[in-house]
């Protein structure tokens, strides 16, 4: 299962045809290909469209948009991905404000459902996030922590 990083539109982890033409670099990895998706360039592009995102969750007139463009791309998300998704929502959290801050842990037990059994290797990450956001002392953000946990389980 070899796809492009970006299809031009949106995050674009994944194409929308499942028979869409993919294409492949010449490298080491399965089958002697490796897909442009694990090049650091994608990666660094794919970051930046993130932080984008979450950047969204500070205004109210973008928090909905936001939280659409994440879920979307969290439902596209290769597990490769997932320690970089983790890193960057929890570097997002002392930029956002209250409800973004709420919102973006909220996003760590959404990929936990999305995602199940794939992110039980990085349920250490997961919970540092949380347990650094328990630090705040906003009531709200505690709340969405205690619901990511339970989502976690």
């Amino acid at each position: 299962d070899i796809r492009p990083p970006l299809d031009g539109q949106g995050f674009g982890c994944r194409p929308l045809d499942a028979n869409a033409a993919l294409p492949t670099v010449r490298g080491c990895g399965d089958g002697g290909t490796m897909g442009l998706r694990e090049t650091n360039q994608a990666l660094a592009e794919l970051k930046t469209k993130l932080e984008f995102a979450l950047s969204r969750l500070n205004d109210q007139d973008t928090h909905r948009t936001g939280v659409e463009e994440i879920r979307e791309f969290l439902l596209a998300l290769y597990p490769d991905w997932f320690p970089m998704v983790i890193s960057c929502i929890g570097e997002a959290g002392a930029n956002l404000k209250p409800l973004g801050r709420c919102e973006s842990v909220k996003l760590l037990g959404l990929l936990a459902e999305l995602h199940g059994e794939a992110v039980v290797p990085l349920l250490q990450r997961l919970l540092g996030v949380v347990v650094a956001r328990l630090q705040d002392a906003d009531l709200h953000l505690r709340e969405a922590c205690a619901e990511t946990v339970f989502r976690l389980a």
